[in-house]
């Protein structure tokens, strides 16, 4: 497909009506080859939700099934407007056992608490007044960090393969979070992204939604709801994708999930950030423990804390909770 201008005005009125939230389509080169971007972004979960629920124009030319709202449930869950609602309703049973079974398994402790050292001087700070008196020339105390924060990005898809079940998807998130946990405790300011990333022919469509900052504390309700339900993905970002002036080549499927190797070449993930894939990317099967322990084999972190004993952990405590 061959755009003669990128002129929101010639693509379609979403461009003119959520100008924070879509892209103009954007050339961009991935492993060699060229696609055609076509790039969304959503600060929080309120922000999807407005701005589905304001009624943006469908691509009705390419995607005439509509597949987020008439797909089984089988394949995408709940029907696409109780999916909608779901996103901001805060009394989710599922959620609630979904937060039980996070703080049994992760033992969330207090987060990382920057040492101090008493720094003295002839002036600034504050007067200590007993080497005042002593006639101690440096009698002006200060402090200063013994150790700054680290600063670490994990780039998390939302996307996986229809053949995933949902304890895979469950597993995986109860595992970011205790590598959050883990990271946070061993002095790393954590900023969360978490995205979809597909393509189809020479189009590839890239959808950020925010999910934590680095001053911000991990919200387990948008992790979970973003990355253990299935309507989030085949319904709400199903019906984000149906919003973009994508080619008539998506009408035959809604695309293929972008492996590692594209997503960090695409977003420039470098050495020291982290890219947290699908389940089969991170080898998480269904049984916890095993997963838990693949996945970390996989991510590699042991530069970054004690990977024996956040396993040690995990896995005294799946052995108390099947007591």
């Amino acid at each position: 497909m061959e755009y003669q201008s990128y002129n929101p005005n010639n693509l379609n009125s979403n461009y003119q009506k959520f100008p924070h939230n879509l892209f103009v389509p954007n050339l961009v080169k991935v492993l060699g080859d060229n696609y055609w971007e076509f790039a969304a972004t959503f600060d929080t979960l309120q922000d999807v939700y407005d701005y589905i629920k304001a009624n943006p124009e469908i691509n009705t030319k390419t995607f005439e099934k509509l597949m987020s709202v008439k797909a089984p449930f089988q394949d995408a869950g709940l029907p696409f407007d109780q999916a909608l609602e779901d996103l901001v309703n805060d009394e989710e049973k599922e959620f609630v056992n979904f937060l039980n079974l996070v703080q049994e398994i992760s033992s969330v402790k207090q987060g990382y608490s920057p040492e101090y050292q008493t720094i003295k001087s002839v002036s600034g700070g504050h007067l200590n007044i007993p080497d005042y008196i002593r006639g101690i020339p440096e009698c002006y105390e200060s402090t200063e960090k013994v150790n700054n924060p680290k600063f670490i990005n994990i780039y998390s898809t939302l996307s996986y393969q229809w053949t995933t079940n949902k304890q895979q998807v469950i597993n995986r998130a109860i595992i970011l979070i205790s590598i959050i946990n883990a990271l946070e405790k061993n002095g790393y300011k954590v900023n969360l992204n978490t995205f979809v990333v597909i393509q189809k022919n020479n189009e590839l469509i890239n959808i950020l939604v925010g999910a934590k900052k680095v001053n911000e504390t991990t919200d387990l309700q948008a992790v979970y709801k973003t990355s253990c339900k299935i309507e989030f993905l085949r319904r709400i970002l199903f019906r984000v994708l149906e919003t973009l002036p994508v080619d008539k080549a998506w009408y035959f499927g809604y695309g293929l999930t972008s492996d590692e190797e594209f997503v960090r070449e695409l977003y420039n993930i470098g050495d020291d950030d982290l890219y947290f894939g699908t389940p089969q990317e991170l080898g998480i099967r269904g049984n916890l423990e095993n997963d838990f322990i693949r996945a970390l084999a996989k991510l590699k972190l042991a530069d970054k804390f004690d990977v024996q004993e956040i396993t040690s952990e995990i896995q005294e405590n799946l052995k108390r909770l099947v007591k």
